[in-house]
């Protein structure tokens, strides 16, 4: 830290406590001050303290306005430097109207926050000072790629130890002996940060930290001293409304100009939609100009399920290699593809190879038009942009457009609907029974999952499988496509539950699940009926495949770092002390626990799906080249 740094940070510091030191001179001088005196400076002190009691805290503050961005649950570590504010959310809950949701680790409260944050449209997660934030890094890294709004709320050390450091060398707890290395270390993954050292303060770093997250949709900081949680501050004065992201209108025009210039000429034009369409709330946006082009439209994986499926004019997921063949044929055999919000990935790389000159790319506030990039152009103001130019051209879809949507007919998943009749349970008693493997497992899901459910794929082989899902409702899938952070849904499942309604269904591996699967102890105490497939193939299948696909196919040995110790999936709820599991070595088996798991809608349900280690899909062969 520089000599100029830790100045200010002196003079904050002595600002922050400066209320305290004037209370504690009054109490000093108090013994021998006149009677008259004495009261005076009594009355004052009470005062103060009644004022803080009933008005506004920074503690209470803050959580009048996390609530006001729709954020209901505070997924939370205890810490005593955060003790306060969460003393203020558990004691007050229902006038603030957000409550704490404890949590085993502070990675699964990363990973619930991100989760909730892509349902509700911001999260919010509790942490202390050092442990807490370092290992919350990972989840928070997901939630900046990927452009998800969660804030992170650190409780640091008070003024006193933080002086007490600096004079004494003495390091208190939780400190790396850098006073700032919790703010430095989530620089690179928010979007704003602010570390409040005075309660006159407060109200406008908070303010000005949630308006960014709103703005960006994306991750920030928010830490807070000790000793400045109680204090009194200003009550929250006006609604909390995103900013303007940084907009050129010049840019917008040119890059619109370039697009439709395309579009007039393109003979098989097609929308591929991401998920910044999702973050900003733009999904009817979409819908009318898939209307009014007449386009097909697909998504990619981070962004399915954006809107219904079962939407007109929908023709799957392209996730690149491992898309379906009619998706895939469709998208790459454009000539002209308009990207709205698409986080583009390696996944894509082939794509970006074959479409780079005869695609529009609009995503995080610029917009690509073959080798034209245009910044300052929001997504909102492109589509809305876009779509008024379309309306006054009266622009109707080529006949070879018309002709593509016609041929690609339904998403290829309700062509996989159809339960082959070897799988059906009606067949059991003439027939060898038939072991699970990932195909014959989403062949039977796709008549098992339903819009009553969020689904959520892990990043493991069947990742790309679980995109050929039917999902008829919005918001009904959630993959961290983009980071890839194995065991991600295992923590999210949490956040989901308590998001709405609906069932979070979760498909995961094995590998993934045993870094985090303590999180399933908090959906038993939250009593969500989520229900966790688990590929039980004792290895780390997807890194296997990108390492060396020939276990697969040729009956390579597999990496010695890529082999698991098996765990008992199925006696976790007892562990847990609630739920119910499972272990299926069969098809016939997997019907009769999926009958089981639709009915056990109050409590948790495990299914270990025992899998052959070297059975792969034939999407993760494509994907890593096999």
């Amino acid at each position: 830290m520089s000599g100029g740094s830790k100045k200010q940070k002196k003079a904050d510091d002595k600002k922050a406590s400066a209320s305290a030191k004037t209370r504690a001179k009054a109490a000093k001088g108090a013994a021998s001050a006149p009677a008259a005196v004495l009261a005076s400076t009594n009355a004052a002190v009470a005062a103060e303290a009644s004022s803080s009691a009933a008005g506004c805290t920074v503690a209470r503050y803050l959580a009048q306005r996390l609530a006001e961005m729709g954020v209901g649950h505070l997924f939370a570590v205890p810490g005593d430097y955060a003790g306060h504010f969460l003393s203020t959310i558990d004691n007050e809950s229902a006038a603030l109207g957000i409550a704490r949701v404890g949590t085993c680790n502070e990675l699964e409260a990363g990973y619930a926050a991100d989760a909730y944050a892509r349902l509700r449209g911001a999260g919010a997660v509790c942490v202390t000072f050092g442990v807490g934030t370092f290992s919350l890094l990972n989840a928070l890294a997901g939630s900046y790629v990927e452009q998800v709004p969660v804030v992170l709320i650190v409780g640091s050390p008070a003024s006193a130890s933080r002086n007490t450091e600096r004079r004494e060398g003495v390091l208190f707890h939780h400190s790396t002996g850098t006073l700032s290395a919790d703010e430095d270390s989530v620089r690179s993954v928010t979007v704003a940060r602010e570390v409040v050292r005075d309660p006159l303060c407060a109200p406008g770093q908070i303010d000005a930290a949630l308006r960014a997250c709103l703005t960006w949709r994306r991750p920030v900081y928010i830490e807070v001293f000790q000793n400045v949680w109680n204090l009194p501050c200003e009550a929250p004065r006006g609604r909390l409304e995103p900013g303007c992201l940084p907009t050129l209108q010049a840019s917008i025009d040119a890059s619109l100009d370039a697009t439709l210039e395309h579009l007039w000429k393109a003979k098989r034009p097609v929308i591929w939609a991401g998920s910044e369409v999702q973050r900003f709330g733009l999904q009817d946006l979409l819908m009318q100009i898939v209307r009014e082009t007449g386009f097909p439209f697909a998504t990619d994986l981070l962004g399915k399920g954006l809107v219904p499926e079962s939407t007109p004019g929908f023709v799957g997921v392209y996730d690149g290699a491992s898309a379906n063949e009619k998706t895939k044929r469709l998208v790459e055999k454009a000539d002209w593809l308009l990207g709205l919000g698409n986080l583009v990935t390696d996944d894509f790389l082939d794509l970006v190879k074959k479409s780079y000159g005869t695609m529009s790319l609009a995503w995080n506030n610029s917009i690509r038009v073959g080798t034209d990039v245009w910044d300052c152009v929001p997504l909102r103001a492109f589509m809305e942009a876009l779509l008024a130019r379309l309306r006054a051209h009266k622009y109707g879809a080529p006949a070879r457009a018309v002709m593509a949507l016609a041929a690609a007919g339904a998403p290829e998943h309700a062509l996989l609907s159809a339960v082959p009749a070897s799988t059906h349970p009606s067949a059991a008693g003439a027939r060898k029974p038939e072991p699970v493997t990932y195909d014959a497992f989403f062949r039977r899901m796709n008549t098992w999952v339903d819009d009553s459910m969020v689904l959520m794929a892990d990043t493991t082989i069947a990742l790309y499988s679980a995109a050929e899902l039917p999902v008829n409702v919005a918001d009904g899938f959630i993959a961290q496509a983009a980071w890839n952070s194995i065991g991600y849904t295992t923590g999210a499942c949490l956040g989901v539950g308590f998001a709405g309604e609906r069932r979070p269904v979760v498909f995961t591996g094995d590998g993934g699940f045993q870094m985090v699967a303590q999180a399933l102890s908090d959906v038993v105490r939250a009593k969500h009926g989520t229900v966790v497939f688990i590929f039980d193939n004792e290895l780390y299948g997807i890194e296997q495949a990108f390492v060396n696909v020939k276990y697969f196919t040729e009956g390579q040995p597999a990496e010695a770092f890529d082999l698991l110790h098996g765990w008992d999936y199925a006696r976790l709820p007892d562990v847990f002390r609630g739920g119910w599991g499972v272990t299926v070595h069969t098809m016939d088996e997997l019907d009769a626990a999926l009958d089981t798991a639709r009915a056990n809608t109050g409590q948790l349900s495990i299914i270990a799906l025992k899998i052959a280690s070297t059975d792969i899909t034939p999407q993760m062969l494509a994907l890593a080249g096999g």
